[in-house]
């Protein structure tokens, strides 16, 4: 199911583990978009500390930075509907006639 705005920390956090795997094997453009997708909510969900006044804990949200950079640059790579959509201009000066 594609997350929304209304999804929970659970549903967020197991399309994440879900689509992990995007680049195994063949490689899955719609498991990547979704993996990318799950990190972005995370990164919005997670504090980056938390705790009481005796105990805080601290979460490093850079490996998800690292991973929605690394997921991003597969898309860029992999995802015809991204790099197909590239402008291409032909020069023809030299073509035979």
């Amino acid at each position: 199911m594609p997350l929304t705005s209304a999804s929970t920390l659970a549903e967020v956090e197991a399309e994440y583990r879900s689509n992990a795997d995007y680049d195994d094997g063949a490689g899955d453009i719609t498991k990547a978009r979704a993996y990318r997708t799950a990190i972005r909510y995370l990164l919005q969900m997670y504090p980056s500390q938390f705790g009481s006044d005796q105990t805080q804990v601290s979460r490093n949200l850079e490996m998800f930075d690292r991973e929605l950079k690394r997921v991003q640059s597969w898309l860029d790579a992999n995802d015809s509907a991204v790099s197909g959509s590239h402008v291409s201009v032909l020069d023809f000066r030299e073509a035979r006639r």
